[in-house]
């Protein structure tokens, strides 16, 4: 089920709050379900059923559809009596997971502006000449010579613009409504891939911080990143595991470019504090995802100025052409 990060994080604070209040969990869900809608409701409805018929919530919340780091969360912080705790430390899972996503999407809207933008100004201007060079000739006789100066050039490259930006709009949307190229793509990108090593440290130490045993957790968020590279590194950690290897710097290391080196070494930094080095990796990262974001941001606003800036001067000087050799030749008559 897809969720709204921004709205679960919300939810769960409410039910921290709530279940800290001494509102008992089933009233807590039935009030917080009220105001949502979709599938979410339903399962918390559900859920909440199933506790009012005295299910244990570890088994009711196995039975429901939602994340299974956030199940795994739920039921060690049931089993170890601080269910609000568990309950914001979601919370604040999600809302990260929510800002990151935000500064994807901002880093992506400009370039998107710019693509979208262009197109509609070269089909507009492509109409504008063709039709501009048939009056000529049918409204007033005049023909556009074909050797005037620079305006071929100028008319061929009005007439491919946009084909061009027509098929660098369809592979991009190809590249984005494809998950698995989606994600290998963001991999690929500075920042994006930061920020996707943040999420994937955050979730393994959130994981091992409550008592989740590595195996499991790997487990866990390799299933989550299945289409991403970062699975496959995973699976080759769940494999040295399942071998019985030991020591974390054998399960961790690097023989693919996936993780780079200074990932596993903020994980190995922190030695038997397992929770603290993933925790340690996620801020880095985390970090290092803002900081290339806002420098992209800032960065492609005056860019995408210039690129439009670009487009209207190509797009429109052949009409500013034509009318000027339709006026020169109108005079010479």
């Amino acid at each position: 089920m897809n969720l709204n990060p921004d709205q679960f994080a919300f939810l769960n604070r409410q039910l921290a709050a709530l279940i800290a209040d001494g509102v008992p969990l089933e009233g807590a869900l039935r009030e917080t379900a009220r105001d949502l809608s979709g599938p979410l409701q339903s399962e918390l409805r559900a859920l909440e059923s199933d506790l009012s018929q005295g299910i244990p919530l570890d088994q009711a919340i196995q039975k429901r559809r939602l994340p299974e780091l956030y199940i795994r969360l739920v039921r060690a912080g049931a089993a170890g009596g601080d269910l609000g705790s568990a309950l914001n430390t979601a919370a604040d899972h999600f809302e990260e997971t929510a800002r990151l996503r935000r500064r994807t999407g901002s880093a992506l809207t400009y370039p998107a502006i710019v693509l979208v933008v262009g197109i509609g100004l070269s089909f507009i201007t492509h109409y504008i000449n063709t039709a501009g060079v048939a009056a000529n000739e049918t409204l007033f006789g005049v023909a556009t010579p074909d050797n005037a100066t620079g305006l071929p050039w100028l008319l061929g490259a009005a007439t491919y613009i946009p084909r061009v930006l027509g098929t660098l709009l369809t592979i991009a949307l190809l590249l984005f409504i494809v998950p698995v190229t989606r994600r290998w793509l963001f991999w690929k990108l500075p920042g994006f891939r930061d920020a996707h090593l943040s999420q994937v440290a955050a979730s393994l130490g959130l994981l091992t911080s409550r008592d989740c045993p590595l195996p499991e957790a790997v487990r866990i968020v390799r299933q989550l990143e299945a289409q991403s590279p970062a699975g496959a590194e995973l699976t080759l950690w769940e494999s040295r595991l399942s071998s019985g290897s030991q020591r974390l710097s054998d399960i961790t290391r690097s023989d693919s470019s996936r993780f780079p080196p200074l990932f596993h070494w903020l994980i190995l930094s922190a030695g038997e504090r397992l929770p603290d080095g993933f925790a340690r990796a996620a801020r880095h990262y985390r970090e290092r995802a803002r900081y290339r974001f806002d420098l992209l941001i800032h960065g492609l606003l005056p860019i995408s100025i210039l690129v439009l800036g670009l487009f209207f001067v190509v797009n429109f000087l052949p009409v500013f052409v034509s009318m000027s050799i339709m006026l020169d030749t109108l005079g010479m008559e």
